[in-house]
């Protein structure tokens, strides 16, 4: 029996908001069925293995993570108007914290910590790309004789990984309406971007 056009993108769809609520093992085939309103032998049709269905959710997710050479490009345009580093990267970091949904934060959590060399190899690890490109910019901004490079980019992927908890933790908030425990809010995110910002060798 032939698969209608239709049901793929359904059904990646449907793994993108089941794993990142449920996690790659509580997810099973009649979930995702359920979701895609389809039925497991289609799936199975489409999909052989569950990594599969996995990683079609991580291509998508992929795909709508906020790109890193946008984020380096809007940090030279702002310095280019004369904006302290602290203002232009604060700014260009908020811009990508916004673009990055919770559940794609989620989904690519999941891969970021499975240590699965293949998906690495694939390019699921986007995070790094951030990461690395929130680092170049502020290297850019230290002294040629500046001895501080070593400790950039391990304080950049501080700053982003808790950027990234942040988004992840609203996701916990709007699949547990009881959970009453603090949320930051924009101006809170803010804060917390310019003072880890300030702490850094490249603003001092």
């Amino acid at each position: 029996m032939r698969v209608g056009s239709d049901v793929r993108p359904r059904l990646v769809e449907a793994a993108i908001e089941l794993f990142a609520q449920r996690g790659f093992y509580g997810v099973t085939y009649l979930d995702l069925a359920k979701r895609a309103k389809t039925t497991s032998p289609t799936i199975f049709r489409i999909f052989k293995v569950k990594d599969q269905v996995f990683e079609a959710a991580l291509d998508k997710a992929s795909e709508r993570f906020p790109d890193a050479a946008k984020f380096m490009y809007s940090v030279y345009q702002k310095r280019k108007t004369g904006q302290p580093v602290e203002d232009a990267v604060t700014a260009a970091v908020l811009d990508w914290y916004a673009q990055l949904s919770p559940e794609v934060a989620r989904l690519l959590q999941q891969a970021h910590f499975s240590n699965n060399k293949k998906w690495e190899e694939k390019g699921y690890l986007p995070l790094y790309k951030i990461i690395d490109a929130l680092a170049a910019v502020l290297e850019a901004e230290l002294p040629k004789d500046s001895n501080q490079t070593s400790g950039i980019r391990v304080a950049a992927a501080a700053l982003i990984f808790a950027l990234f908890q942040f988004k992840i933790a609203q996701t916990s908030s709007a699949t547990s309406p009881e959970d009453d425990s603090y949320m930051p809010g924009d101006d809170d995110i803010a804060r917390f971007v310019r003072q880890s910002l300030l702490n850094l060798p490249a603003a001092a």
